[in-house]
């Protein structure tokens, strides 16, 4: 299978990222003020405020690779999340407010609460988790040698299985829409963002990892485990990611 080696254990990790404007501003305020400073004499400003400005703008310049690869990580995160899904917000009436006094102790409003409302979110997904078809059947494996569930090799209760799927959206660390998932392990493994659940017959199951399929594009693993007291027969698995359903596939059990 392409990706993964047999039997390769799974291991995941996280990246930082970032955005190239974001840091820009950063920096463009730090040279504004140093640079400010510099045009004030230093009786007027003080020599401690010269300094810490200077030292500031230094231990900002330091660190801007690091801040530009987070906040470009955090800006694709924010792309894949309005592409991926549309909606509406709508309020269930004005906000109910308690009166109380400024002077009341914090820890008594903690206790208290505040005023509430109700929100009302309509989210309409542009894609839906699937379970790639292959030509021999659906694309869900025997976690032990990665050979396809078939009736010549059904699955059993209890096994470990894996599936190989599509549209489960964003994953952390990130990769940028249209593009493969790194190879691993030479890159950590991508963790997709959303919850994964796995239902066998209707029933939950546990899912043991969902993480991008190294070097494809918008394909996924999920490894998930035949509940121990499933029957012979066709068992009906199906995928949800962050809430949404997607279609059932049939595969032999023994």
């Amino acid at each position: 299978m392409s990706g993964f080696g047999r039997g390769q254990r799974l291991q995941t990790g996280r990246a930082p990222g970032g955005e190239r404007e974001a840091i820009a501003k950063c920096l463009g305020r730090a040279i504004a003020l140093t640079e400010l400073i510099e045009q004030l004499p230093v009786d007027l400003i003080g020599l401690d405020v010269r300094v810490q400005a200077e030292a500031r703008f230094e231990i900002t310049a330091r660190l801007a690779p690091q801040l530009v690869a987070h906040a470009q990580a955090r800006r694709r995160e924010e792309q894949r999340g309005i592409l991926g899904m549309r909606g509406q917000l709508n309020g269930g009436g004005p906000p109910t407010n308690r009166n109380a006094s400024v002077r009341e102790d914090p820890a008594q409003r903690r206790i208290n609460g505040g005023g509430k409302g109700v929100y009302y979110v309509h989210l309409i997904p542009m894609t839906r988790p699937e379970i790639v078809i292959t030509a021999n059947g659906p694309a869900v494996f025997h976690g032990s040698d990665f050979s396809l569930v078939t009736a010549a090799k059904p699955a059993k209760a209890g096994e470990v299985l894996i599936v190989m799927a599509t549209g489960l959206g964003p994953t952390r660390p990130g990769v940028d829409p249209g593009q493969p998932f790194p190879p691993n392990p030479a890159n950590p493994l991508q963790v997709v963002n959303s919850p994964v659940d796995v239902t066998v017959n209707g029933q939950s199951t546990a899912t043991i990892n969902a993480v991008g399929w190294p070097t494809l594009v918008d394909v996924y693993r999920v490894d998930f485990q035949i509940p121990s007291g499933t029957g012979a027969g066709m068992a009906r698995i199906q995928l949800t990611a962050a809430w949404i359903p997607g279609s059932s596939v049939s595969i032999p059990i023994q």
